[in-house]
């Protein structure tokens, strides 16, 4: 059911775990009515305490909403997106990975089209978005490599591997930046006691794209650069605030520090699907449920590249 357009915007919120939980916050402040799915004892608190308008165990007994929002584990994603797609009419932001499936991701994007987005936040990272612009720009020369690195020691996910969790931010911000995503070339894993805990992987020919991700490194780290013709341009963790630019390597250089100021992705990317879910005519969110099975279909291509290569020991 789809509230009437005279409606405050009410955003259904499918799942309110730690996550689920930052979305609320978010919600509320962009002025929404945030209904609530939840099923365990503390996620019905986070919901209250966030302020949700009403919490409901299930999502047929949802009120009648603008959009939905699905914030629950990785492999529950296509049955729930499905529910949703069932009991409501409005658009779908799913977090992200669409599906730890590559088919059923395809499906997912062929079925609900234009209807299904899902939520890459690092789209909507202020630096990210301007090495995009020096790349469309052409300001350091036409681009010859980006390299992003997401490392830590452990992860919070029992569903899926940290390659599912953290490899689809890295290949959804070299697609902002470059327009697509090029083809998978190779990849290696780390494994630990029968299961991968790293994935390092490399893309195109020209761009290259190389990604590395683990959780068994010794420092959280989080950067990114891209490589150009005429110098390098840098993102040295997810909460800088400014790019680092480097026209020569010679010597000791000292990088420009250029000031790339916004909102928190995470509330940036919910405003642009607000908006949508408000108005049909305002742009869509930029990842499309058919962008988003490329990034399944890229990381299940990973996978099973460096399962043919065999595995780095750990």
């Amino acid at each position: 059911m789809t509230a009437p357009a005279d409606d405050p915007t009410r955003i259904a919120l499918v799942g309110a775990g730690r996550w689920g939980a930052n979305i609320l916050r978010d919600l509320r402040l962009l002025g929404c009515e945030v209904p609530v799915v939840a099923r365990s004892a503390a996620s019905v608190e986070r919901a209250r305490t966030g302020g949700a308008a009403t919490v409901v165990d299930a999502i047929d007994r949802l009120p009648a909403v603008h959009g939905t929002v699905v914030a629950t584990p990785t492999v529950t994603h296509a049955a729930v997106v499905r529910e949703v797609a069932a009991a409501t009419t409005g658009p779908i932001y799913v977090e992200k990975p669409l599906s730890d499936d590559a088919d059923e991701a395809d499906a997912l994007a062929a079925e609900l089209g234009d209807r299904l987005f899902v939520m890459d936040k690092w789209r909507y990272h202020a630096g990210v978005l301007e090495l995009a612009r020096i790349a469309r720009e052409g300001e350091l020369g036409a681009v010859t490599s980006i390299h992003s690195r997401r490392v830590t020691l452990g992860h919070r996910y029992a569903d899926v591997d940290t390659a599912w969790i953290h490899m689809p931010h890295d290949l959804a911000i070299a697609l902002e930046i470059l327009g697509e995503l090029p083809p998978a070339r190779s990849a290696t894993e780390e494994r630990m006691n029968g299961e991968r805990v790293g994935l390092f992987a490399a893309l195109g020919d020209g761009p290259v794209v190389t990604l590395e991700v683990s959780a068994v490194a010794p420092a959280h780290r989080r950067e990114l650069r891209m490589v150009c013709e005429e110098g390098v341009a840098m993102l040295d963790g997810g909460w800088a605030d400014e790019l680092l630019i480097v026209r020569d390597v010679a010597g000791t250089p000292e990088p420009e520090r250029r000031p790339v100021p916004g909102e928190l992705p995470l509330l940036a990317e919910l405003r642009a699907f607000v908006a949508h879910a408000r108005d049909p005519e305002a742009p869509a969110p930029h990842s499309s449920a058919a962008a988003a099975a490329l990034i399944v279909r890229r990381l299940d291509e990973l996978g099973a590249l460096a399962r043919s290569a065999g595995a780095v020991p750990r």
